[in-house]
C-alpha cells in the first residue's frame, strides 16, 4: 500500500484515472474517488495497527508503521486530494508538476527513512520469528 505512495506512482496513476478509457464516460471526480479510497483505507490501517497487542520486540515496528502510514495519509488528506482535483478538472501540467514537487520535497525524505527502518526491522522480526515473508520485489 504505501509503496505506491511517490509523487512520480501515484501522481501517474492519479493522472490515468481522470482520463476516458474507449468510450467510458467520465463523471469528473474519479482521480478524487481513488483519493478518498486511500484515506479510508489508511485511517482504517492506522487503526488496525493501534489495536495490535503490543510486546517488546513489536513495540519498535508498530510505532514506526504508525508514524509511516500517518505521513501517507496526511498527504492523501490534502496534498493529494489537491492533486486529484486538478487531475479531475484537466488543469494545466504545470500547475500538476508543481504540487507534485512539493510532495515530493515535503514527504519523501521521510518517508523514504520511514520505509526502509520499516523494512529493515521487519526482515529482523521475521528471520528471528521465522516468518516466511514475501517482500516483493
Amino acid at each position: 500500500m504505501v509503496n505506491q505512495f511517490p509523487p512520480e506512482i501515484f501522481g501517474e496513476y492519479l493522472e490515468k484515472s481522470s482520463v476516458a478509457h474507449q468510450g467510458a464516460t467520465l463523471k469528473g471526480d474519479e482521480a478524487q474517488e481513488v483519493v478518498n479510497a486511500k484515506i479510508q483505507w489508511m485511517e482504517k490501517l492506522i487503526a488496525d495497527i493501534k489495536e495490535l497487542s503490543t510486546t517488546e520486540k513489536t513495540k519498535e515496528i508498530k510505532d514506526i508503521s504508525i508514524q509511516l502510514y500517518g505521513l501517507c495519509l496526511s498527504a492523501y488528506q490534502n496534498e493529494y486530494s489537491a492533486y486529484a482535483r486538478l487531475c479531475d478538472t484537466h488543469a494545466p501540467k504545470e500547475e500538476k508538476i508543481a504540487l507534485l514537487k512539493s510532495i515530493e520535497e515535503k514527504y519523501i525524505p521521510e518517508y523514504e527513512e520511514l520505509y526502509g527502518e520499516l523494512i529493515m526491522k521487519g526482515k529482523a522480526f521475521a528471520e528471528e520469528n521465522n516468518l516466511n515473508v514475501n517482500w516483493g520485489k
